[in-house]
């Protein structure tokens, strides 16, 4: 389950973008709000984990993301957990 940041977001049409953080050079992928728990808009830097899945038009994009707190990442990069 790859983790990242979010490092666009267009609020008036309610999509952006997120970036792996464990692979920072590979492409973003895409983001919508109804991906976010409660569809709330996420601000520029939040972090999450997500899994990836294909759309409604095929492409892949975030799915069933979760806010992350800097102590879960911490947990998260130590015991190498995917939860």
């Amino acid at each position: 389950m790859p983790y990242g940041t979010i490092k666009r977001w267009n609020a008036e049409r309610g999509f952006g973008a997120i970036n792996d953080d464990s692979n920072p050079r590979d492409s973003w992928t895409f983001v919508h709000v109804s991906a976010l728990p409660g569809r709330i808009a996420p601000n520029i830097g939040d972090s999450f984990s997500y899994d990836i899945a294909p759309g409604p038009d095929g492409r892949l994009c975030a799915a069933d993301m979760r806010p992350l707190t800097p102590a879960h990442e911490e947990a998260d990069r130590i015991f190498g957990r995917d939860d």
